[in-house]
């Protein structure tokens, strides 16, 4: 099997040469029954958040991973052959587009997808909000998928924030893929200097992150992590 052999029902549109391409998982029926992404429900939602951020979806490039519809509309039912064809298949579709775009995953089939990782590798969770190289090298941006937030509305505020980082990049803020610094107390910092760091930049009015792994069927924290930047 390759990937002239995968089924299309409902193609890419818009702009060969949008300046934002969005990626979504898989067409529905109202999106198999019109031929176009986009259109149902999900569609519907994406349009009202993409109009409250001064963004016409008539100027950007619609994808889908997979271009077929899902049984049981669940990408758990596609065979793990044919999903990574459909991501090969999607990266060479967004290597014809434009290569400066700033490239839109929704939800975490669109993220590995745009970003050559394994197609189940990654959850949206861990990387919406977050500035990313993809495979193809467009600056790529995370979100969660428009049926997430309208099974989880309380989603509804951190997407709009990401799509008002979206819209500030389109205006030409400058985005892109950060540098990060690992730093760990006791090995790499001493931990005075760690705690000396954290208290500074509270005063300077920083946001200060933290991430706690936690053991929870041993009722065990095993690591704490801090950050100062986005």
């Amino acid at each position: 099997m390759s990937t002239t052999d995968l089924v299309r029902q409902v193609r890419g549109e818009g702009p060969q040469d949008a300046q934002l391409i969005l990626v979504g998982e898989a067409p529905g029926d109202a999106e198999c029954a019109h031929r176009r992404p986009f259109v149902g429900a999900s569609g519907q939602w994406l349009d009202q958040m993409m109009r409250q951020h001064g963004l016409e979806r008539g100027r950007c490039r619609v994808e889908n991973v997979i271009e077929r519809k899902l049984e049981g509309s669940k990408v758990e039912n596609v065979g793990a052959l044919e999903l990574g064809l459909w991501g090969v298949d999607l990266r060479q579709r967004l290597r014809e587009l434009n290569p400066q775009a700033l490239v839109i995953p929704l939800g975490a089939t669109a993220l590995n997808a745009c970003m050559g990782w394994g197609m189940r590798t990654a959850s949206i969770m861990k990387y919406r909000g977050t500035v990313l190289r993809g495979a193809m090298g467009h600056l790529t941006l995370p979100t969660n998928h428009p049926a997430a937030v309208l099974r989880q509305p309380s989603l509804t505020r951190r997407v709009g924030v990401d799509w008002a980082r979206i819209r500030r990049a389109v205006d030409g803020e400058t985005v892109e893929a950060p540098h990060r610094e690992l730093l760990v107390a006791g090995v790499d910092i001493s931990w005075d200097d760690a705690r000396k760091e954290l208290h500074a930049a509270y005063a300077d009015g920083l946001p200060i992150s933290v991430d706690i792994e936690t053991i929870p069927r041993m009722k065990r924290m095993t690591c704490v992590g801090f950050a100062t930047s986005a």
